[in-house]
């Protein structure tokens, strides 16, 4: 039962964390951001430029500036400076996936 908690507990949370990524042959120091396992983004430390983590090409793909102000906004909520509230970001997960 608890390996079960821990799972939907994983499945559903929303977390922020500093890390790198690789993009277009450099690497980059970055914030991450996850909510379960269906969205992967990172902004960088300036918080002008975002990247989506795309599964199925295994890559990092760069996100407008107006996708930013969402990105933004989920990284207020990980981070308890903001209320939770409806945030719409970009999926990392398949169409295949999605069906799960």
């Amino acid at each position: 039962l608890e390996a079960y908690q821990i799972e939907i507990d994983y499945g559903t949370k929303l977390g922020a964390y500093p890390a790198e990524i690789q993009f277009e042959g450099t690497t980059r120091q970055v914030e991450q951001l996850h909510f379960g396992r269906v969205s992967l983004v990172a902004r960088s430390l300036d918080h002008k430029q975002f990247w989506v983590w795309r599964q199925e090409s295994k890559t990092w793909n760069e996100l407008s500036k107006d996708k930013g102000l969402e990105v933004n906004k989920a990284f207020a909520m990980a981070a308890k400076q903001q209320a939770p509230s409806v945030v719409t970001l970009p999926l990392s997960i398949s169409s295949i996936e999605k069906g799960l």
